[in-house]
């Protein structure tokens, strides 16, 4: 069984070999959606954050604020569009700064994710993980974030938090899967990000 502090280094091992790709991110799409081939209008990135607390691993989650946006009022990663000049882990670690005040300089880098194209805001999101060093003081930026909160990695490994239900969007109606954490629904494209780091860290646990 693997020793719970070295999880970092096995998956940092993991993600610069082989990735789980478009098939886990689908297990968590809504059914009958697929993944677009159309260029993105704009490139993003999300930061998932490993942090060590209480002898298990944890990862923060954001609620965002209501803003009118595509994404508002969602439950998502620290993260944002990437700026002129930027490398995605740099895009990663500067909204993760902006929105929770997470120091970049407190972040070991781990690797990168598949890229999620997402079509409702019609950008393409590029997932970093990262190991947090000690325990992050995280103070949400009211303009973005309504709060802050941490998952266990083992709830993400779990099957009780996998729940369904039926919606209606724009599209029509659909069946809709999402990760019920700390009672908030994780759903669309964070749901599907999570489906690949999910898949990941089986492999390597």
């Amino acid at each position: 069984m693997l020793d719970p502090k070295r999880l970092p280094v096995r998956l940092s091992e993991l993600l610069g070999q082989s990735l789980p790709g478009p098939d886990a991110q689908l297990r968590m799409a809504p059914k009958g959606r697929g993944l677009p081939n159309d260029p993105p209008d704009h490139l993003a990135a999300v930061l998932i954050a490993l942090i060590w607390q209480d002898e298990t691993w944890h990862f923060p989650l954001i609620h965002r604020v209501e803003d009118g946006y595509a994404h508002g009022g969602q439950i998502g990663l620290p993260g944002g569009r990437k700026e002129a000049g930027e490398s995605p882990e740099e895009t990663a670690l500067r909204e993760a700064h902006e929105e929770v005040g997470l120091e970049p300089d407190r972040v070991t880098l781990l690797g990168r994710l598949s890229p999620l194209p997402v079509p409702v805001s019609q950008t393409r999101v590029m997932p970093i993980v990262g190991q947090i060093n000690g325990y992050p003081e995280m103070v949400p930026d009211p303009k973005e974030v309504q709060s802050v909160f941490l998952v266990r990695v083992d709830d993400l490994l779990s099957e009780e938090h996998i729940h369904r239900e039926t919606r209606t969007l724009k599209m029509g109606e659909f069946d809709i899967p999402y990760f019920l954490f700390n009672g908030f629904k994780v759903w669309g494209a964070t749901a599907m990000i999570l489906s690949e780091f999910r898949t990941a860290l089986k492999q390597v646990v």
